[in-house]
């Protein structure tokens, strides 16, 4: 009888020794099918996207798509997803994390527009002289500032030459003797405008009489004009005799235009090919810029 109960109090242990060690096999086994949540936040430090990892599990960058985070603020910027600041690089997800984005943004833009906007002849392109478009690069840095990061500069592409005009032709520009017009500055490939200007044409600059020939007799009358002028405070110019007359075009009419006009018929007299007004003062230009 004695073995007997000796036999029961071991088989008794025995299943108390077994079952004080099932809680710590359960816990175990818990612990390994555990779950984390990884949370994407977007370049605002806002939430943007979850992702399930499972306890112990390396999360990979390249699993995440990132493209969704590319984004326009507006019509002349644009987002871009650029790095991570705080990825877990080969380590083991133990816990629920958050993983914050960076972005690049370019932003373009036109700096200046074109500094001829007078033409006095139909003939040829439009001169872009000046205009300058950019793209300007900035990227956010893993250094906070204020509620967000550090946003710098990085780079500034200059484009003007990959630009495009609405129109580029001097001829289309005026046609059906039209005076003025607008022309839209294209980025290569974009049909959205980074820029407009307006150009003018002065069909007579010169010829006072309007006959097609800028000659003696026009610069004759230019200095009549200037002697009324002068003479008669009373006197208005018309908006068309100022775009005829002032030929040196210094916003006055005197009798440097006069000999302006004098100087322009001298070198057309001499010359084997017609000289336009356009031609004359990029070869005034040049030879002051030599002297």
């Amino acid at each position: 009888m004695r073995t007997n109960k000796k036999k029961i109090i071991a088989a008794f242990s025995a299943v108390l020794l077994i079952a004080s060690a099932l809680p710590t096999v359960t816990a175990a086994a818990e612990s390994s099918t555990q779950n984390h949540t990884v949370t994407i936040l977007d370049f605002d430090g806002k939430p943007f996207d979850t992702i399930t990892v499972r306890h112990g599990e390396v999360l990979k960058a390249n699993s995440i798509d990132t493209s969704k985070l590319n984004c326009f603020p507006d019509k002349y910027t644009e987002r871009r997803f650029n790095a991570w600041s705080n990825f877990p690089v080969n380590k083991a997800i133990t816990e629920d994390i958050s993983i914050q984005t960076l972005y690049k943004e370019m932003t373009i833009s036109c700096d200046s527009l074109p500094s001829k906007i007078e033409y006095f002849s139909t003939k040829g392109k439009i001169d872009t002289d000046g205009m300058k478009v950019s793209i300007k690069v900035f990227e956010q840095v893993p250094k906070k500032s204020g509620s967000g990061f550090t946003k710098k500069a990085t780079e500034t592409l200059n484009i003007e030459s990959k630009c495009t005009l609405s129109v580029d032709d001097l001829e289309e520009a005026f046609s059906d003797e039209k005076t003025s017009a607008e022309v839209k500055i294209y980025p290569v490939g974009s049909s959205q405008a980074i820029g407009e200007f307006e150009i003018t044409f002065c069909r007579f600059l010169g010829d006072y009489n309007k006959n097609g020939i800028v000659d003696i007799h026009d610069a004759s009358n230019v200095l009549s004009l200037y002697s009324t002028i002068a003479t008669n405070i009373n006197y208005k110019v018309t908006d068309e005799q100022m775009l005829i007359c002032d030929a040196d075009r210094n916003g006055v009419i005197d009798p440097a235009d006069s000999s302006t006009i004098l100087s322009y018929y001298a070198v057309n007299s001499t010359s084997l090919t017609y000289v336009t007004w356009d031609d004359y003062f990029k070869q005034i230009s040049s030879e002051k810029s030599s002297d």
